[in-house]
């Protein structure tokens, strides 16, 4: 805003919907970030200002209009231009923050592929529909309030040359607990069967946020303690090796 002589705050009041928040800052600027619940994605806010003056708040000055970028996200810079060895690997794009939803747009020529998921994650065996050993443009759409938002950048993934992946036989699949849960200052996972290839470890809560991500070896993963730094509330453990996934879901108190 103008900045006033003499004044010792500003008040920012932003509306939209009929429902209105204010920042206060002893400058003539903020940031809408700061808003308390954090502002919408894509969403037009009505702004106008008032100055503190000798202890006073003073009338609010003429409102304008401010729009806020709609919510983006995109496949990890570190799977684009990858092939999958499986189709349960497990493909990332990036959390957003109060995302309800999160959509997979797979393109080949004229081929165009939609999946869905409630998370910021996906697997190719979980869907129908694609093809082997194919190049694939990838891109994600989030979903806000039930309305879906623009795609974010694309990048390539080839797809899996093979549905095929060990015999059943060979090993015992990996099962994994975690211990103790619900917990209160940290726990364990401890694992049975599977073989001696590294673990591949994330932890995302509820909204879809990755807290925790890591690779370990396997008859080292139960020597490892994990959720210290966690905030209480509900968190969904992925771990996969191989073509082997699990997600254990645990509860910090």
């Amino acid at each position: 805003s103008g900045q006033i002589v003499g004044a010792q705050a500003y008040r920012f009041e932003f509306t939209t919907g009929g429902v209105s928040r204010t920042l206060d800052n002893t400058t003539n600027s903020v940031q809408i970030s700061n808003l308390a619940g954090g502002p919408a994605f894509g969403t037009a806010y009505s702004v106008r200002v008032a100055a503190q003056v000798a202890g006073s708040w003073q009338a609010f000055g003429t409102a304008c209009t401010v729009t806020t970028p709609a919510a983006s996200t995109q496949i990890r810079t570190n799977q684009c231009g990858t092939v999958l060895a499986s189709k349960w690997n497990v493909v990332y794009c990036a959390a957003v923050t109060g995302a309800t939803a999160y959509r997979f747009e797979w393109t080949n020529g004229g081929t165009v592929l939609t999946f869905n998921s409630t998370t910021s994650n996906m697997q190719l065996g979980n869907f129908t529909g694609w093809a082997l050993n194919t190049i694939y443009s990838v891109r994600v759409a989030v979903q806000f309030g039930g309305t879906w938002q623009a795609y974010g950048t694309a990048c390539n993934i080839t797809s899996p040359a093979t549905f095929a992946r060990q015999n059943a036989g060979e090993t015992v699949s990996l099962t994994v607990k975690a211990v103790p849960n619900p917990f209160e200052t940290e726990y364990v996972l401890m694992a049975q069967g599977g073989n001696q290839t590294p673990v591949q470890v994330a932890v995302y809560d509820m909204l879809g946020k990755q807290v925790e991500q890591f690779s370990v070896e396997a008859n080292e993963l139960e020597n490892r303690s994990l959720g210290t730094n966690y905030t209480s509330g509900i968190y969904n453990v992925m771990i996969s090796q191989g073509d082997d996934q699990q997600v254990v879901r645990i509860i910090k108190k």
